[in-house]
């Protein structure tokens, strides 16, 4: 397949800016005691160093989701510090929500900050790039690109567009910088793929362009697995059944060579065309993505292999939901969650998660809010009947976590008398894909003089039927209390 020379040409329009926090977690801890910059730190959950900052990187080279023994092997001399997760959160809505929201709503035009996980943001500032070519000479603005050059108005190239950018970029890691002590590398594009490719280039604490021209000199050279739907196993197979490990030589196959490595014809196409740099509006579009789909909480550990064990863990895990929860009500207080999930990994993080959901109705969600112990204790009891079900003895689990998902208004919960559970139904969602329910818990009531009894449920070919009676007590609905931020 031919290299295009002029990739992306309908999309040059945009400029957009990808925001890097370095080394976060470790950063984090710098800031807080500087003493740590120049000595190798780790950052620990569970019994994984998640995050090194670039003295331990470079020096010692300790990679990330490295096992704690082994990075100590590397390194004795290793600071290892417990993850702050609150702390890191918090420090993270300083940094994007206040630093550089101000920073974005100060721009002219229709500026948008797209925050991606707790350490990362695009964002799309061509209109304030187009406001600052427009009135350079009428306001005697004098505009340069990052390496201070002045830019000249009466060459009107996409070149220049993103030398304004790029000088925008390096006034909102300063504003960070002075203002919270952060450092960010940041990189800028056309589109939002290359940008991010740009922001490895310099880092830490730097920043670079990557010009339309300069694609396939930038492109060819990355291993394959940057494309994104590129993950672990499809590397694999691109290296095992066409031979791929190269962004080039996959730009060099067609759509028919390629398609056996994906799951679907959409998937590969969508890859081909990133690779050679065909992106369509959509793909571009930076949103401000408002409040979380989800919030969740997961853990990684040591082999563990008892039901046991899982409750021991799982109760760490739900009550860092509830914190999570407790903050997302301050934020978003007209929502709630309609769907419990539990995620597990039987092998490395390399493996793929198994999945079991339920439905949960407001009361539940309700009583979650307000974290009081016998709250936990109703959905820690019904994490645990949907784990036993799809998971039996014997085990060894060494990633999971817990979600809330599908927020809902309030308008659409019929307010309850009592906290029962109206209908859940616990779903694999594997089994799921394929049109059969794993299973379903449901509770029906008739009137104040009748006792509730729950439905028997098919379980498929197999024929026989399982009853599960009110798994949780039946207590009053607790009012939610609602902050204003």
């Amino acid at each position: 397949m031919s290299q295009l020379k002029t990739p992306m040409k309908s999309h040059e329009k945009y400029v957009i800016i990808h925001l890097d926090l370095d080394c976060f977690y470790a950063q984090v801890e710098e800031v807080e005691n500087p003493k740590y910059r120049d000595l190798p730190l780790g950052i620990q959950q569970n019994q994984t160093i998640s995050t090194v900052n670039y003295c331990g990187r470079i020096k010692y080279k300790i990679p990330k989701m490295t096992r704690v023994k082994q990075a100590l092997e590397m390194c004795p001399e290793l600071i290892v510090i417990p993850a702050r997760m609150e702390i890191y959160r918090e420090e993270s809505r300083k940094i994007f929500d206040e630093c550089i929201g101000e920073c974005v709503n100060s721009f002219h035009g229709d500026c948008v900050l797209e925050v991606c996980g707790i350490d990362e943001a695009y964002i799309n500032v061509t209109d304030e790039v187009n406001w600052r070519l427009e009135n350079a000479t009428e306001l005697g603005i004098d505009v340069k690109d990052h390496r201070g050059r002045k830019v000249s108005k009466s060459v009107n190239s996409q070149d220049n567009h993103l030398n304004i950018g790029s000088q925008i970029a390096e006034e909102i890691r300063c504003n960070v910088f002075n203002s919270l002590g952060y450092t960010i590398s940041a990189g800028i594009a056309h589109s939002k793929f290359l940008s991010k490719l740009a922001s490895k280039k310099q880092k830490p604490n730097g920043q670079a362009l990557i010009y339309s021209e300069s694609f396939d000199e930038e492109i060819n050279s990355q291993d394959v697995s940057i494309i994104p739907n590129v993950g672990y196993t499809t590397k694999q197979k691109l290296a095992e059944l066409c031979q791929i490990s190269t962004v080039k030589q996959l730009r060099a196959q067609t759509y028919v060579n390629i398609i056996k490595c994906f799951n679907s014809d959409k998937a590969a196409i969508k890859v081909l065309n990133i690779a050679n740099g065909k992106f369509d509006e959509e793909y571009d579009r930076v949103v401000s993505k408002g409040p979380p789909k989800s919030i969740g909480s997961e853990l990684t550990f040591l082999t563990i292999q008892t039901y046991e064990d899982f409750e021991q863990k799982l109760r760490t895990i739900t009550g860092d939901l509830f914190t999570r929860i407790q903050r997302d009500l301050k934020r978003n207080s007209n929502r709630y969650a309609t769907k419990l999930t539990l995620r597990y990994c039987h092998g490395s993080y390399r493996d793929p998660y198994h999945s079991v959901s339920c439905k949960i109705t407001s009361n539940i969600y309700n009583n979650l809010n307000n974290y009081e112990e016998k709250d936990e204790s109703n959905i820690h009891s019904l994490v645990i009947k949907m784990f036993k079900q799809k998971v039996s003895l014997p085990f060894k689990l060494q990633r999971m976590g817990v979600s809330v998902s599908d927020f809902v208004e309030p308008p659409k919960f019929a307010t309850p008398k009592t906290s029962t559970i109206g209908t859940s139904k616990i779903v694999n969602e594997e089994e799921k894909r394929e049109g059969n329910l794993l299973s379903s818990f449901s509770q029906q009531s008739s009137n104040t003089n009748k006792k509730r009894k729950a439905d028997s449920v098919s379980n498929g070919s197999q024929g026989r039927q399982t009853s599960i009676t009110s798994f949780l007590k039946n207590k009053g609905a607790s009012p939610i209390k609602k902050t204003k931020q």
